[in-house]
């Protein structure tokens, strides 16, 4: 779902920065901006299906199969650690496409 929410705004994130592009910013700054709106995104996304994920499985070990739950702190960081760069390589791998071309060739695909 998260990747679908960054595709779905691929072109306006396109046209901004074609226009940030038009009035001065470098593409190691767009790039930089970028990077920082993906991983917070993406770090958002992943605390809130980690409360999700862990409220079900307390819910289901304690009153369905009536054990303790132990929270694997160790697999669920490293999940949320993987799916932190997943996401924000994914990001920036689509947006760059968007820096490597002239901006007047860019408006005009618009």
């Amino acid at each position: 779902a998260l990747a679908s929410a960054i595709l779905s705004s691929h072109r306006m994130r396109r046209y901004d920065a074609v226009i940030l592009k038009i009035i001065g910013a470098t593409r190691r700054w767009l790039i930089y901006a970028y990077g920082i709106e993906f991983t917070l995104l993406s770090i958002i996304a992943s605390l809130i299906a980690l409360l999700a994920a862990a409220c079900a499985a307390y819910a289901m070990t304690k009153y369905l199969m009536k054990i303790d739950f132990i929270f694997p702190l160790l697999a669920v960081g490293a999940c949320m650690f993987l799916t932190i760069i997943a996401t924000s390589a994914l990001g920036l791998i689509l947006t760059m496409r968007i820096l490597t071309g002239s901006p007047a060739r860019q408006l005009r695909e618009l």
